[in-house]
């Protein structure tokens, strides 16, 4: 879901199970958007 100013919201589950912290990298695919965990941010996303 996107909210009012167009930032992706997802599901609490989702971002526990794949450890999303505050800051993701987005990534472009040919069917698809790729939303990973940012490596250069510490759990409390805090960069490291």
């Amino acid at each position: 879901m996107l909210d009012r100013v167009g930032r992706l919201r997802l599901p609490k589950g989702y971002t526990e199970r794949y450890g999303l912290r505050r800051r993701v990298r987005l990534t472009a695919e040919d069917d698809h958007i790729g939303v990973r965990p940012d490596r250069d941010t510490g759990q409390d996303g805090e960069e490291a």
